[in-house]
């Protein structure tokens, strides 16, 4: 995912990612570069209830698709139409498709600091 490096204090850079910010803790930003690639470690992001507010790095997208395999889900999220987030989760014993969102529903995502990878864009 493309994103822009906004403030860089003690060990926290804030990150512009299709106009949604983010805040990456410990990572090694490149010197010069304005314009990056981030990496997000797709095991660490969470789903969060809609209701809850307040919280550091949350990714709010629509389910865009959906693919079952076995125990497994791999599931597509759009950012602004353009991004792409992209999440394989073991389904848990007993859950049944109702429970996970639908096609076109609106979500959010939280992932750490820590799990933000910082990457020289390419190009």
């Amino acid at each position: 995912m493309v994103a822009s490096i906004g403030q860089r204090i003690l060990g926290r850079t804030t990150l512009d990612a299709s106009g949604q910010s983010l805040i990456a803790h410990g990572a090694k930003v490149p010197t010069g570069s304005k314009t990056i690639q981030i990496g997000l470690r797709p095991e660490k992001l969470r789903f969060l209830p809609n209701t809850e507010s307040g919280s550091e790095n949350v990714l709010t997208c629509i389910v865009a698709e959906q693919i079952y395999y076995g125990l497994g889900l791999r599931t597509v999220f759009r950012l602004d139409g353009r991004a792409e987030v992209l999440v394989d989760a073991m389904l848990p014993s007993g859950m049944a498709r109702s429970t996970s969102p639908a096609i076109g529903d609106n979500v959010r995502l939280g992932i750490d600091a820590e799990a933000i990878s910082i990457f020289e864009k390419e190009g």
